[in-house]
């Protein structure tokens, strides 16, 4: 029987980091039981085999690094200029862009994965770029200023890892003016 406290949504945030350290060939139920501190038979009170849990562990990347971003009440309300500086700010608050490299990783030696990763790609674009659209940008002016908030949003930390954190957050101020401004 699985230890108390233990959920599927530990499982998969445990996979999760292996996955960003080691890559998909290191996310082994073991392994995972391993760090969790717990026996690997807990695993199956959540997943029927390897294969469902990496399934599972795409579709929580999905929905927990996306999905919950864009049906956010809050990142609906405001002006589009304030919506944007809060998504930004969600993102790195959460973390939500952490796993990005990984599944970029893992979508290189796995079609379905890559797949999917352009489909989250292509919502997180349709999504700040229905934002941009409000404030008046349309065709390329939109497709571009989406893209580089999008794309900025996805790999900040990553390539910024170096700047403080008030540093990074007057960056998004500036990086939303610079985007916002006709």
């Amino acid at each position: 029987m699985a230890k108390k406290g233990f959920s599927r949504a530990d499982w998969l945030d445990a996979a999760l980091a292996v996955l960003e350290r080691d890559g998909v060939d290191g996310v082994k139920v073991d392994r995972i039981a391993r760090e969790l501190g717990i026996s690997r038979s807990g695993f199956y009170w959540h997943f029927r085999n390897r294969a469902d849990f990496l399934d599972q562990l795409l579709e929580y990347w999905v929905h927990e690094f996306t999905g919950v971003v864009i049906n956010n009440p809050d990142i609906q309300q405001g002006r589009p200029e304030e919506r944007l500086l809060k998504l930004i700010r969600m993102v790195d608050e959460y973390g939500l862009n952490r796993h990005d490299p990984a599944m970029v990783a893992w979508g290189e030696c796995d079609p379905r994965v890559r797949e999917v990763f352009d489909q989250v790609y292509a919502t997180r674009v349709e999504f700040v770029g229905a934002i941009f659209s409000e404030i008046g940008f349309r065709g390329d002016d939109l497709g571009a200023r989406t893209r580089m908030f999008v794309s900025y949003t996805s790999w900040e930390k990553r390539i910024f890892a170096g700047a403080s954190k008030q540093q990074r957050l007057r960056w998004f101020k500036v990086l939303v003016d610079l985007l916002t401004r006709k």
